[in-house]
Order: C-alpha cells, then sequence, then structure tokens
C-alpha cells in the first residue's frame, strides 16, 4: 500500500477503485489504483511478488525503485 500511496502523492490523477460488480475480475474485491491506461496497479498482488523475489534471493531491495520508476511511466494523465 506504501508504494501506491506514493504513487498517489507523485501523481494526484492516480485514483483508488474497488470492484465488486464483476467476480471474474482478475481483482475482484481488492483495492487497486487506476490511472495507468488499462492496467490497474493492485498493491497487494505486486508486494506479495516482490516478497517472494526476495525471499528467493531472485531481487534485491533496489527492486522496489524500479517497480516504482516502472509504474510511474505508465501514469495517464487526464487532459
Amino acid at each position: 500500500m506504501y508504494l501506491s500511496q506514493v504513487l498517489q502523492t507523485s501523481h494526484p490523477s492516480l485514483r483508488w477503485k474497488h470492484t465488486l460488480n464483476d467476480k471474474k475480475f482478475a481483482d475482484y474485491g481488492q483495492p487497486v489504483l487506476m490511472g495507468f491506461g488499462p492496467a490497474p496497479l493492485n498493491p497487494v498482488r505486486i508486494a506479495v511478488t516482490l516478497a517472494y523475489g526476495l525471499i528467493s534471493k531472485k531481487q534485491s531491495g533496489k527492486r522496489l525503485r524500479e517497480l516504482y520508476d516502472y509504474w510511474s511511466k505508465q501514469v495517464r494523465v487526464k487532459a
């Protein structure tokens, strides 16, 4: 959630969404951050994936910054 809050502070156009009307939606019931075009950011899913990478030593702590940089570049500003 911290990653999402930092992204939202840096990019005020981002907004939270909580989808409860489509049980087939991959992020059903999860809060996601919208504003990246068609792909929402699910912070829980990202954090779990990062944790697995850290535990298996396939990722380092630098990966969190890389994720921030990647998602920052994906932000779509509304005109």
